[in-house]
């Protein structure tokens, strides 16, 4: 079509139920559903997907998972010590932050559970994705930028190509009133 992703949700504005080419080589198979992975970075842009999130969780009847990426201890070059790359003040506050939310949601009767990641944002959802095959991860989507934090050439696009599961992208109002 000669149409990109990026373009595809710059120009509709809305969300798109992406599946992955990993996993579907003919056609479009039913999928049961497990799980609804929702990633949260503690901005407002990615919060943007939770109402989706919790749209779908509810409709296919499983728990929404929150997933958080913080920097993960990582080795220093020329030696063999572990670098913290996380304070616990981050760990904390990280925590303390998808409790609020999942709290909310508990009060909207969804089933929400927090978990906290350590890594490369990217790397660490496409493990997740794998560990939990049957799930849908819903994503933001910068409809401006196309280089947001959690779109493509980022986080997104490695979830999308490496994950192997359907991702709804879901295009943020609120980012591109900041462009």
């Amino acid at each position: 079509l000669g149409v990109s992703l990026a373009d595809l949700v710059r120009r509709t504005g809305v969300p798109l139920l992406l599946y992955s080419p990993l996993r579907h080589t003919r056609g479009f198979p039913m999928q049961r559903f497990g799980t609804v992975l929702a990633p949260l970075d503690g901005f407002s842009f990615a919060e943007e997907a939770l109402p989706p999130a919790e749209v779908a969780a509810r409709a296919l009847g499983c728990p929404l998972m929150l997933p958080r990426v913080l920097p993960g201890p990582r080795r220093a070059p020329g030696t063999g010590s572990l670098t913290e790359l996380s304070p616990p003040a981050t760990r904390e506050e990280a925590a303390l932050y998808l409790g609020g939310v999942v709290v909310g949601l508990l009060e909207n009767g969804v089933q929400a559970q927090p978990l906290l990641l350590y890594g490369d944002p990217g790397l660490e959802l496409v493990k997740l994705a794998h560990q939990t095959p049957e799930s849908l991860m819903v994503m933001s989507a910068c409809r401006e930028c196309g280089a947001g934090p959690w779109f493509l050439g980022n986080v997104a696009h490695d979830v999308i190509y490496g994950s192997g599961i359907p991702v709804l992208l879901v295009p943020s109002k609120g980012h591109e009133e900041n462009h």
